[in-house]
């Protein structure tokens, strides 16, 4: 037997290597994503050029609509920081090429940052100027996406750092400034400031200012920016002295100061002596004693009388910063663009508070990542040295699910847009049509940002064609929407024995087909959000059939 084996063995061994042997040589076969020439597969035909050029994008019947009330779905790709500044060469093939990829939407995301990253002035010892180049090439982007049938959605506030001439309390310990922008008058004024240089700017290859420019459909006001979120992860606390810490921080000792006396102002001015003395009891401090805001800790045992006045102030303050911008843009400067607040982007804690800030303007947005991979940073310098991500499947965690989170968030009688959205590459539980790897073809393309490290997950090449890009840590996986099949992935999330199949964004900077727009909630779950919407006294939204951008590159 044990021959009879080894002579087995080696039979298939020398096969192996004879068919090896024979297989032919590979040759390359690079595709050139700059090429221009007509193909069968150019959709840039379906697009309406130039972009708006019947007037501005309006909402009809809950949904974004033409000037006429015809309804408008925009399918789109986001372009962060120097990708939203390309070369006048780079601009122009950048926006052939979505246009040839059905593309009709860009979301310019995080320019706010100093050149060569972004607009501001990098010269100065404030960040109040913008880069007269900078500000050009991007003039000369939107006006390439503009002739093609590609609107543009402006942010304003993301990623904007400070200097000392800014006249901003301890700059240097704000990072992104992340719920301090909704309440310190110096931030907000400084917005307001930054608002007016770019949008009553005239771009000088449309003619048009950005605030009289309907190829702008949207305009953003902050980015994943919330004081109710800041408040339950522990963000309020006043504890940060890292300098220059990055996106998601402790506030400094002086704005926690601020903070904590502007709610025992608002305290004496909303509630009784008896109301004031309830709580002064939960809190167990005697009378007359300033009442502590509370952290995370505290949460879960608050009082509910307790709990929710605490967190009905963070909920004003939003509330007052969202209408005091939609009335400076709208009223002061003229803005004709919908605008956006911020996205609802808590997925694991609720986002009703937030959602009910955001609802007040005229489009409700949600981001969502499945197992966005997660940062390791240098305790030290609090820089990000790695990164790691979960594999697990989304039938195991279904209250967690893309379509879960984000089916809670659409408002009735409110545009609902998804501006970021991307699926981890890779996972192994993921395979082809019934779990035997022959997926459904699919066109492919990176995030639209030159010059990313290495990916790690999967490679592919960036928008320069020299070297692999990343995004948000992994790749991208582009299918074009208007082709129907041809841009549609389905997969099989296994779990044991269990299968179900499940559409799949492949690299979540693009979405294929408005598959998940049909999706619903497991069963039971659409119930009970319905129902906490109704206890919150939301109106009740239908699941999101209004789709946008997908997906960021950082």
């Amino acid at each position: 037997m044990y021959r009879t084996t080894l002579c087995l063995c080696t039979v298939m061994v020398v096969a192996a290597i004879g068919a090896a042997a024979e297989e032919p040589q590979l040759a390359p076969f690079p595709i050139d994503w700059r090429a221009d020439a007509a193909s069968p597969v150019d959709l840039s035909g379906l697009l309406d050029a130039p972009a708006g050029k019947d007037g501005f994008v309006r909402i009809a019947e809950g949904h974004l609509a033409r000037p006429d009330g015809k309804r408008l779905r925009i399918w789109g790709v986001n372009v962060s920081a120097a990708a939203a500044v390309p070369s006048p060469q780079s601009a122009r093939l950048v926006a052939a090429r979505l246009a040839r990829l059905g593309i009709n939407g860009v979301r310019f995301h995080f320019f706010d940052r100093p050149v060569p990253r972004g607009i501001i002035d990098n010269t100065r010892n404030d960040t109040r100027a913008i880069d007269p180049e900078q500000l050009d090439r991007l003039d000369r982007f939107i006006a390439e996406l503009k002739k093609r049938g590609i609107y543009t959605n402006l942010n304003l506030n993301v990623a904007r750092g400070y200097k000392a001439g800014d006249g901003v309390a301890d700059h240097e310990l704000l990072g992104f400034a992340k719920a301090l922008t909704y309440f310190d008058p110096r931030l907000i004024e400084l917005q307001k400031e930054y608002a007016r240089l770019l949008l009553t700017h005239r771009n000088p290859y449309t003619g048009n200012e950005y605030r009289h420019e309907p190829a702008v459909a949207i305009v953003e006001l902050v980015n994943e920016n919330s004081l109710v979120e800041a408040w339950v992860n522990n963000r309020l606390v006043g504890k940060n002295t890292t300098k220059y810490p990055g996106t998601w921080t402790d506030i400094p000792a002086s704005y926690e100061k601020t903070l904590t006396q502007k709610y025992q102002a608002w305290l004496k001015q909303r509630l009784s002596a008896e109301e004031l003395a309830e709580l002064r009891k939960a809190a167990g401090i005697s009378p007359g004693e300033p009442i502590p805001r509370m952290r995370r800790e505290n949460l879960a045992d608050a009082p509910q009388k307790r709990l929710f006045t605490e967190a009905t102030f963070y909920m004003e303050i939003e509330r007052q910063y969202f209408q005091d911008m939609d009335r400076y843009l709208k009223q002061e400067l003229g803005v004709k663009s919908l605008l956006v607040g911020s996205s609802d982007h808590s997925h694991y804690r609720s986002g009703y508070p937030h959602l009910a800030s955001i609802s007040l303007l005229d489009v409700v947005d949600g981001h969502v990542y499945w197992q966005h991979p997660r940062y390791t940073r240098d305790p030290k310098t609090g820089k990000t040295i790695g990164f790691w991500i979960g594999n697990s499947p989304m039938v195991d965690d279904p209250l967690h699910s893309t379509v879960v989170q984000l089916s809670r968030s659409a408002v009735a009688g409110k545009p609902y847009t998804v501006s970021e959205v991307n699926h981890l590459r890779g996972q192994r539980f993921e395979a082809g049509e019934s779990g035997r790897g022959n997926s459904h073809p699919v066109l492919c393309r990176h995030a639209w940002r030159p010059g990313r490290p290495a990916d790690r997950v999967v490679r592919t090449a960036s928008a320069d064609g020299r070297r692999p890009c990343g995004q948000c840590g992994y790749a991208a996986r582009l299918g074009a929407p208007h082709a129907g099949g041809l841009g549609t992935q389905r997969g099989v999330h296994r779990t044991g024995a269990r299968q179900r199949a499940a559409p799949q964004s492949g690299c979540g900077e693009w979405r294929c087909g408005s598959a998940v727009g049909r999706q619903r909630p497991p069963a039971g779950i659409g119930d009970l959000r319905q129902a906490i919407r109704r206890r919150l006294g939301f109106p009740v939204g239908n699941p999101p059939t209004t789709w946008y951008v997908v997906s960021v590159a950082r």
